[in-house]
This record gives structure tokens, C-alpha cells and sequence, in this order.
């Protein structure tokens, strides 16, 4: 049996391609071990995807990608409705308001009129 030699993409050791996957992200080799009972090296992961693509494989270096894009997309998400909320403040501090209602100063009048005797 002819096994042909890859290179990891993510620790950069050198393996037959028996024990390496091919990235669906990047198109780059990776060491999976294809057994869970017998030593080797994980480099990447292999998921069960959708109907169309059956079972994904990413290297770990994709997988940091991805959680980096997500991280940035998710302040970016923070940043903006934080920024929503500032403007929606400073619009209720400065509306303007309707003046106080007027009162009169005056008392209330006496249904009687004093005598003194």
C-alpha cells in the first residue's frame, strides 16, 4: 500500500494522508485520528453537518478564525445598540418639556365677612 505524505496545517508535522482530513475551510491538511480507542493526534475536528455536506471537517486553525469573527461581530452588535441607547437618552434628556402649570397665588376667599365688635 502506497500511502502519499501531507503536511499539517496547524503543528506543521509531516504524516500520511491515512490519518490527516482536509480542511472544508481552508483546503489544508490536518491530522484526525479517525478512532477514539487508539492514540493519535487531533489537530481539527469532524461534525456531523447538514444533509448536503454530511460530515464537516475544520482544523483548528479555522476553528480560531471562526470564533475570532464571531467575538469581533458580537462587539461590533454590543458597540452599536450601546451607541442606540446613548442617542436615545441624550433625545429624551433634550425634548423639550411643557412648562409648569401656572398656580395662583391669591388665597381663597372667606364666605363670611369678619365683624369685629
Amino acid at each position: 500500500m502506497n500511502m502519499r505524505v501531507a503536511v499539517c496545517i496547524v503543528c506543521t508535522e509531516e504524516s500520511d494522508e491515512g490519518v490527516m482530513a482536509v480542511c472544508l475551510r481552508c483546503g489544508e491538511w490536518y491530522h484526525l485520528n479517525p478512532y477514539a480507542t487508539r492514540p493519535g493526534r487531533d489537530c481539527g475536528i469532524a461534525t456531523l453537518g447538514d444533509e448536503e455536506t454530511g460530515i464537516d471537517y475544520v482544523c483548528n486553525t479555522c476553528i480560531e478564525e471562526v470564533r475570532i469573527e464571531m467575538a469581533q461581530a458580537q462587539r461590533r452588535q454590543n458597540l452599536i445598540a450601546k451607541a442606540e441607547a446613548e442617542a436615545k437618552a441624550d433625545a429624551e434628556r433634550t425634548a423639550p418639556t411643557a412648562p409648569p402649570a401656572r398656580t395662583t397665588s391669591t388665597p381663597p376667599r372667606r364666605r363670611f365677612r369678619r365683624i369685629d365688635q
